[in-house]
């Protein structure tokens, strides 16, 4: 993995007996040339599938897109590729504050050979890119400094059933002011099978009408590389999902060029919380 911190991280997947190099976070020169912190709102997603089968049936299928968007934008991308013993299907959706990814590869063997399947994103540059992501831009709002907070937050499922099998997740957040160091926290990457959430922020202070650009990059993976016969998969479900949120902790607020509300929302224990205090003032000025 690469991150625009200056760190190097690499992760070895051995599907297909290739050796892939993970790239979560990336801002390419091509991307920032395409417009100003200040006016540039993208959402980006891919989405790739292919699968191979001991009778030497073979299917490829890439789908890519980039698309300028505005607010209340939810951009979908799908791949699928299936032959008589081996699936794979590849989804991604992302709008801004929310990415989602949904990957998954199967096959049943019928005899001795081979059977590989990939389902991934592939967002260009990067062969192994991401599979679901936005670049957003906000401006602080106040007299003086203005402290602020981005929280973000992956929940994925993954799934491995058999010797071959691989699946992973990955979030990657940061912030790019007009001048100055990148703001990130650690990506957020999953690799133990079974439900994983895992929630990071970082906080960052800046004079009013500072411009910080927000990006946030979403990866799935799955694959299998087996000639053992028998049936196999493996899944990476990150439809549920990832989010971030950006909130002012002193000093004023902030807009954002998308228009997004970037408000944490409440976790569902927090909501019961509120709505019994709510029920509790109703009953308490009715018996007034």
């Amino acid at each position: 993995m690469i991150l625009m911190c200056g760190g190097w991280r690499r992760l070895l997947l051995q599907a297909f007996g290739e050796v892939y190099t993970m790239r979560v976070a990336f801002l390419s020169f091509a991307f920032l040339a395409m417009g100003s912190l200040g006016s540039a709102q993208y959402l980006r997603v891919s989405a790739n599938a292919f699968v191979s089968d001991p009778a030497g049936n073979s299917f490829d299928s890439n789908e890519q897109n980039w698309v300028v968007s505005g607010a209340g934008t939810m951009l979908t991308e799908s791949a699928s590729a299936l032959t008589a013993n081996t699936n794979s299907t590849s989804d991604f959706s992302a709008k801004f504050g929310q990415l989602k990814g949904n990957v998954a590869v199967s096959t049943i063997h019928s005899g001795a050979g081979t059977s590989q399947a990939h389902a991934k994103g592939t967002f260009f540059p990067f062969t192994d890119g991401v599979g679901a992501s936005f670049n957003d831009s906000f401006t602080l709002v106040g007299a003086g400094l203005v402290a602020f907070r981005v929280t973000y937050t992956l929940h994925s499922i993954l799934s491995e059933l058999g010797a071959g099998s691989t699946a992973e997740s990955a979030l990657d957040v940061y912030a790019y002011p007009t001048s100055g160091p990148i703001l990130t926290g650690s990506p957020i990457w999953h690799t133990a099978v079974g439900a994983n959430t895992t929630t990071r922020s970082f906080d960052g202070t800046a004079p009013g009408g500072s411009v910080y650009g927000l990006q946030a990059d979403l990866y799935a993976f799955a694959a299998l590389n087996t000639s053992t016969d028998g049936a196999f998969s493996a899944s990476a479900d990150a439809s549920h999902t990832a989010s971030i949120s950006i909130e002012v902790l002193s000093g004023g607020s902030f807009t954002t060029a998308s228009g997004h509300d970037y408000a944490p929302v409440p976790e569902p224990a927090s909501l019961s919380v509120i709505a019994l205090g709510l029920l509790a003032l109703r009953r308490r000025k009715a018996s007034q």
